[in-house]
């Protein structure tokens, strides 16, 4: 994503975040969400988001215009990615290894998705697969 031009990713980095203007004009409607999904996805695919990231990302969510309440909603479809992401290795026998299992659901803790979330989003992985 980041090319010579743009600097090195430590540039970036400290680049001051742009301004509620600045991201009016670089992006229109639904592009806005799907930029402030991907980016909560990118900052989750690590197994941790601190507080910086996720304050950062809330000041993106509200320089986009976008709602509080879809913003939270868009966080936890990026949330509930990474859980699906990681149950391809609980099922890889075709049955439910708990062990791996277990490893799911301290992810989704350490991502901060409650329990009940991470269930259903097993559920709809094993219904999507035929393990149900």
């Amino acid at each position: 994503f980041i090319t010579p031009d743009m600097g090195t990713l430590d540039e970036i980095v400290q680049k001051p975040p742009l301004s509620a203007a600045e991201l009016g004009e670089c992006t229109v409607g639904p592009v806005r969400e799907t930029m402030l999904m991907l980016t909560w996805a990118l900052a989750l695919s690590d197994g941790d988001v601190d507080a910086g990231e996720a304050e950062r990302l809330s000041s993106l969510g509200a320089g986009l215009a976008i709602q509080t309440e879809r913003c939270a909603q868009l966080k936890g479809y990026a949330q509930a990615y990474q859980i699906d992401s990681s149950l391809g290795a609980v099922y890889a026998s075709g049955q439910r290894d708990e062990t791996a299992y277990q490893g799911v659901v301290a992810l989704g803790q350490r991502l901060g998705i409650n329990t009940e979330a991470i269930e259903r989003v097993d559920i709809r992985y094993r219904k999507r697969f035929g393990l149900v």
